[in-house]
């Protein structure tokens, strides 16, 4: 594990989050590895920890991450607590002072539909059904620049991560790379 990752692990590992410390560093070895200036979508969440760990890997070359979630997550918060769940990640990157990610309260393709920033690095773990990751890729993928890094958590569960994602690989539109436990690195061709 590089130094950094390990300051920077150590910093937001108290945060909620469904990702493992080897996926996070995955994650943030990838991120590494994107030029300066970068921006880094990411559908789905939570607490932010995933997206802390991202902003990390980028802030000191100018990177930003946008997180995209509809905050309605009734089932941890209760319902209706939409607002709370939107200002607990607000906090959790005001507590940590993680000053460059930017949290977006809305419907994935909604928010794709107005976006017009080329997408250096998207990560993908919002609604894990087949048609909901499909319409992710379907939306969000004209908007990553050619090569750029396209991250699949959960591509090993069952759900309808793994047959959209293939089915995207098996199209053309992107290419298989390494898998790290549930974490899946593709590439836009």
């Amino acid at each position: 594990m590089s130094e950094n990752f390990n300051r920077d692990w150590n910093r937001v590992v108290s945060m909620n989050g469904l990702h493992t410390e080897i996926e996070a560093q995955f994650l943030y070895e990838n991120a590494e590895q994107l030029p300066d200036n970068a921006t880094i979508v990411e559908m789905g969440t939570w607490d932010g920890r995933s997206a802390a760990i991202l902003g990390l890997a980028v802030e000191k070359r100018g990177g930003r991450v946008y997180t995209i979630d509809h905050y309605n997550h009734s089932v941890i918060y209760g319902p209706g607590n939409q607002y709370h769940s939107l200002l607990r990640t607000q906090n959790n990157f005001i507590e940590k002072d993680i000053r460059n990610v930017v949290p977006l309260q809305g419907i994935s393709s909604e928010i794709a539909a107005q976006w017009t920033v080329p997408i250096e690095l998207l990560f993908i773990d919002g609604d894990h059904k087949y048609e909901s990751v499909k319409k992710d890729i379907e939306d969000w993928l004209p908007k990553v620049v050619q090569g750029g890094v396209v991250l699949f958590h959960d591509y090993n569960s069952g759900e309808g991560v793994l047959p959209a994602v293939d089915e995207a690989i098996n199209e053309g539109k992107l290419e298989k790379g390494d898998q790290v436990e549930s974490l899946l690195c593709t590439k836009r061709i």
